[in-house]
């Protein structure tokens, strides 16, 4: 938002939460597309489900927001910017009455808001629930080219001028550039145009009395830890969110600090919709909001189960399960951040803080080690060569398959297993 100390405009966004309510420090479960939103939209965590990778689907005994809503006499309705969100790949159709998707790897955010026009207009009086996935904000950053000199100067050329990669790396989707500076620029642009994209129908009185929940699936890295352009590793770069909030009588320009996650989202939507009988996972964010939510760690697994971590009281631990695809850090290594001191987790601290990292790291093999529900995930083996490429071209791996087996197995020959013994 524009008052992050980042250059970019935002003015809808700036709206919403003049109008709402802010959650300032949110989390997600995972940093990765298909398990993120299902956690969303059944409640429970992708380590809980087995379904960490964004070629398994969600099963068909499992229940999901959209089906409560729809039992509750909403017309349910999605629209979703990315092939590999179509229900065939990932089962997230379940429940909806209608589902409008794309053959595209990233349909531009006009075209969905377009589409959610027409799905408003045909559901009449009948109360609704809309799923709105946008994907513009996701490598390749390429805006409309009306956005693409927002940030970045019109007389300077990125195939020529600045600096900014190290070790090799670049922007795939156009290895010529040489700026760092215009790839940042680029998606503060993408960022800029759906935020005047989503203003241009959330801000139409026909909303006025709605509830509207602004979200993410994952973040970013933009460079640090050696990352650039992709959602690996569990920093802050990719798990901290955003979570805006806004419903008829909600204490405009609330700011909550409390830290929360979005897998608790679905419940707090049907609470408020008034569906607080109805049983869902998960606990209403409006125990933040009034202060009466306890503090309890928050954890979080990555795409593959290669890596995991829990945040607790200000303090980020990470432990790399497998081949977490960070540079500099190996299998078993764990990671301390004190994130009110360092946001960005640039500063390994499980040195001078050893005793708080023993305690979070047991802490979070625990977690790892808890019971799983059965049936959730689905193995879909058989996908098309056309939609193996497009997931590939995002940049994602296509090893598929619900996890079985324990996610974490100690090494007592590991170096880093040894000094927490």
């Amino acid at each position: 938002m524009a008052d992050s100390g980042v250059e970019i405009r935002t003015p809808f966004l700036d709206g919403l939460a003049a109008d709402g309510v802010f959650f300032e420090d949110c989390m997600s479960t995972t940093n990765i597309t298909v398990p993120s939103h299902v956690a969303m939209m059944t409640g429970h965590s992708p380590k809980a489900t087995g379904l960490i990778d964004n070629m398994t689907a969600l099963s068909l005994n499992s229940v999901t927001l959209a089906e409560h809503f729809r039992e509750a006499g909403y017309y349910t309705v999605s629209v979703l910017s990315t092939k590999h969100l179509r229900h065939g790949n990932s089962g997230l159709g379940q429940g909806f009455d209608r589902v409008v998707t794309t053959n595209k790897e990233k349909q531009l955010g006009h075209v969905s808001i377009d589409k959610i026009r027409i799905l408003v207009e045909e559901e009449g009086d009948q109360p609704c629930f809309i799923w709105l996935h946008v994907f513009d904000a996701h490598a390749p950053y390429t805006p409309p080219d009306e956005y693409r000199h927002e940030y970045y100067p019109e007389d300077r050329n990125p195939y020529t001028e600045g600096t900014g990669f190290s070790d090799g790396a670049r922007a795939n989707w156009d290895p010529r550039i040489r700026d760092l500076d215009f790839v940042l620029a680029q998606y503060r642009s993408e960022i800029t145009y759906l935020d005047e994209t989503l203003g241009s129908v959330f801000d139409e009185p026909e909303f006025d009395d709605s509830i509207i929940a602004f979200t993410a699936d994952h973040g970013e890295c933009l460079g640090d830890h050696g990352v650039f352009f992709k959602h690996t590793g569990l920093y802050s770069d990719t798990v901290d969110i955003p979570l805006i909030m806004r419903w008829p009588g909600c204490p405009s320009g609330a700011r909550v600090s409390a830290p929360v996650q979005n897998i608790n989202l679905g419940r707090t939507l049907l609470d408020l919709a008034g569906l607080e009988a109805m049983e869902f996972p998960g606990v209403s964010l409006l125990g933040a909001l009034s202060g009466d939510a306890p503090s309890v760690p928050r954890f979080a697994i990555g795409a593959h189960g290669h890596c995991a971590a829990v945040e607790k009281d200000g303090w980020l631990c990470v432990l790399s399960i497998g081949s977490n695809k960070v540079p500099g850090v190996q299998k078993h290594q764990v990671e301390l951040f004190d994130l009110r001191a360092d946001p960005g987790c640039l500063n390994d601290l499980v040195d001078d803080e050893f005793a708080r990292a023993k305690q979070l790291r047991s802490g979070l093999i625990e977690w790892l080690s808890a019971d799983r529900i059965e049936g959730m995930a689905v193995n879909r083996g058989q996908h098309s060569v056309e939609l193996l490429e497009a997931i590939a071209a995002l940049g994602y791996a296509t090893e598929s398959g619900g996890r079985e087996g324990p996610y974490y197995v100690e090494d007592p020959e590991a170096e880093w297993c040894k000094r927490f013994r």
